[in-house]
């Protein structure tokens, strides 16, 4: 609660004067002692007031510059969030041609040539699938592939979208679809567009590798 200065005393008497006789006189010296008294209370209450006046002001500046410091650190802070979300935004950018690079590759090889044979032991189930196959084919991630069982190409199959190809000829597939069950050690792995029959895929497999 702010401070409130205290009204002033009213103007002092006159002056005591030997006018009027000596009671008179007597009167007007004890109206003004009366006065300077009073006064003297005010000035009293006065200081004090002024002093809480100045305390108040003091804290309403260390107020107002701690409010200030906090606005600056976080106009830094919401820089640096700026900052931040740009790189990440960037960064997203830069997945998403190369998803699209991936993607491209992926469609440009669906329908083509592209096809191997693995003897990898592998169980027909959803998920990560790992299979070895020769080296120095065009498997680039993103695009998807069906991998089928020699043993019964029509009825056990697996497809999916491929997560990696490596030097060792190490083929991984995130498996999103399956036909059939078992476990199978001789697969015929092939691109292929995003929608396809087993058999389709099977036949241009063995056609290709006639």
């Amino acid at each position: 609660m702010s401070t409130t200065i205290s009204t002033p005393p009213p103007s002092p008497p006159p002056a005591p004067q030997r006018v009027g006789g000596e009671q008179l006189f007597w009167q007007r010296c004890d109206a003004f002692v009366a006065y300077i008294a009073s006064l003297g209370t005010y000035l009293a209450t006065f200081v004090v007031q002024v002093a809480a006046v100045s305390a108040e002001v003091l804290g309403f500046r260390d107020a107002a510059a701690g409010s200030a410091t906090e606005a600056g650190n976080q106009a830094q802070a919401a820089g640096q969030q700026t900052v931040a979300a740009k790189a990440q935004a960037d960064r997203a950018s830069s997945e998403a041609d190369r998803s699209k690079g991936y993607a491209d590759q992926a469609k440009s090889l669906a329908g083509t040539g592209v096809t191997a044979l693995s003897t990898s032991s592998l169980t027909v189930a959803m998920g990560q699938q790992t299979l070895t196959l020769p080296t120095g084919l065009a498997f680039v991630p993103g695009c998807r592939v069906a991998v089928a069982s020699t043993a019964d190409p029509l009825n056990v199959e697996l497809r999916g979208t491929v997560l990696s190809y490596g030097a060792s000829g190490a083929l991984t597939v995130s498996v999103d679809t399956i036909t059939g069950a078992g476990t199978f050690a001789s697969w015929a792995i092939r691109v292929v567009p995003e929608s396809g029959s087993t058999a389709s895929v099977v036949s241009q497999f063995f056609t290709a590798n006639s």
